[in-house]
């Protein structure tokens, strides 16, 4: 029971650190995730979410140091990978991100973050037509409303207006046989 915690007691902190980011008490929910992880820094979940506040709050460094511990313990972590490579991204730093994107995609080809970021970094690079087989994986595996609607933006900001058309309408019609929002 977190109520009843000793103040050593990382599962505390964490829990509380945690609760306290989603109710906006920024500085005290980073005080209480930074507790957590110094009581016990062999817990990977509390120190990617350490990262992932830290990374938010800029201060890439910190976070990034976080990062490079859970990937140390477990190389195949594809979160904290995605997450490093938005690190590098950041700071400009295409290629290294795009070796975590990679990385992460060596391990599960058909994750969905992954595949969205590496259209992105390609696109971001110049690579039109590397990013654009990475959003047509995106939708297959996941042919969402908003994936249909990014790749129609990413057509339709090529000028391939009847391809943005088809891909809009490919989002309506997802839209309109499932339960997703758009």
């Amino acid at each position: 029971n977190v109520l009843n915690a000793r103040p050593e007691d990382g599962e505390a902190h964490f829990m509380l650190g945690d609760v306290l980011f989603k109710v906006e008490e920024y500085r005290d929910g980073l005080f209480h995730l930074k507790e957590a992880v110094r009581i016990d820094e062999k817990q990977p979940e509390w120190r990617m979410r350490l990262a992932q506040v830290m990374f938010a709050f800029r201060l890439y460094d910190d976070a990034m140091q976080h990062v490079d511990a859970v990937l140390e313990a477990d190389p195949k972590n594809i979160e904290a990978l995605l997450l490093r490579g938005g690190a590098h991204s950041v700071k400009g730093e295409i290629d290294p991100m795009l070796a975590d994107i990679d990385a992460a995609l060596a391990i599960d080809p058909k994750h969905k973050g992954a595949l969205a970021f590496k259209a992105q970094a390609l696109g971001r690079k110049g690579d039109v037509a590397g990013a654009e087989e990475y959003l047509r994986k995106l939708l297959e595996v996941e042919p969402t409303t908003n994936n249909h609607l990014l790749m129609a933006r990413f057509l339709a900001t090529l000028g391939r207006h009847p391809e943005a058309l088809d891909e809009s309408r490919s989002a309506i019609e997802v839209a309109k046989n499932s339960e997703e929002k758009v």
